[in-house]
Parts: C-alpha cells; structure tokens; sequence
C-alpha cells in the first residue's frame, strides 16, 4: 500500500530542466533586505515595535503607544476589552529579539 506519505523523498543536487536555484540569481546579502514583516509594526502606530509587551488579549504592542492609549481608553486598541489600570502585561521577549535581529541584518 504506498500512498502519498509513504512516496520516497527525492533531493536534487542541481536544478534539472526549468528549475533554478536561487542561489543562481541572488546575492546571498540580499535575501536579509527584505520588506518589514507586518508582525514587527505595532497596530497602533504601523512602526517597528520597541519593546514589544502582549496584553491579555494576546496582542502585541509597542509598550510606549500602548501605554499612551491606555491613558485615555482603558480598553485593548484592537478588541476593545476592558484593560483595567495595573492589568499585568507581558514582553514579547521573543519578538523583541526577531525585530533585533532583522534590524540587525537590514541594515542599510
């Protein structure tokens, strides 16, 4: 019984027929220098995230903005559920660390 899980898997050392490597048409470098990834804006402000905190919600935003909105709406910008003051939020500690790294390898 051999069904489409069960297929060998075939690895190709060089492109045969119409296929190409990428390797072949782009400078290494430049696979870095890419768009932003929308997961790196803040949905308020659409920048770059600096210091990325996840409310109970569980969306991330630019603590600075996040913060600056709360002041006047104590609701989450996206959902609108209550964020009552002294509401524990959390760093995105992993995203922090992506956005770093991209900036890192993006610069121009």
């Amino acid at each position: 019984m051999s069904g489409k899980w069960n297929d060998p898997i075939v690895i190709l050392d060089e492109p045969q027929n119409n296929e190409v490597c990428i390797s072949d048409h782009v400078d290494e470098a430049d696979l870095y220098k890419l768009p932003t990834p929308p997961q790196f804006l803040c949905p308020i402000s659409g920048e770059i995230m600096v210091l990325p905190v996840t409310t109970p919600t569980n969306i991330t935003y630019c603590w600075t903005k996040l913060s600056f909105w709360l002041d006047t709406n104590p609701t989450c910008p996206m959902t609108r559920i209550p964020i009552p003051r002294g509401t524990k939020m959390y760093r995105n500690l992993i995203l922090e660390e992506l956005i770093g790294e991209w900036k890192n390898n993006n610069k121009k």
